[in-house]
């Protein structure tokens, strides 16, 4: 699938090096999932085929690193939030 990104409180130099390396893989909250204890049950993003669509935002390809991760969630018009601990490094969208 293919995921619309907005970077949140990461800098440029980071973006640059997330670009570089051509690869992100990092914990995901999904917009259905409750605020209190989604943790406990994350699943991990691989986000490749990373591109610049504009200044904001970034196109990725993404999928699931675990085989028995929820692959329903990875449909169009879903939402997510990508995270580093309890930090929202990411914000994004299944395009399709």
């Amino acid at each position: 699938m293919k995921a619309r990104l907005i970077w949140v409180g990461k800098s440029k130099s980071q973006q640059d090096a997330i670009l570089r390396n051509g690869r992100y893989t990092t914990v995901a909250r999904f917009g259905e999932e409750d605020e209190g204890d989604w943790l406990k049950e994350a699943w991990s993003l691989d986000l490749s085929e990373l591109t610049i669509e504009s200044d904001e935002a970034m196109i990725a390809s993404v999928r699931f690193l675990s085989p028995d991760a929820p692959v329903d969630r990875l449909r169009p018009d879903m939402t997510f939030e990508l995270y580093e601990g309890r930090k929202c490094t990411a914000r994004g969208k299944i395009i399709g």
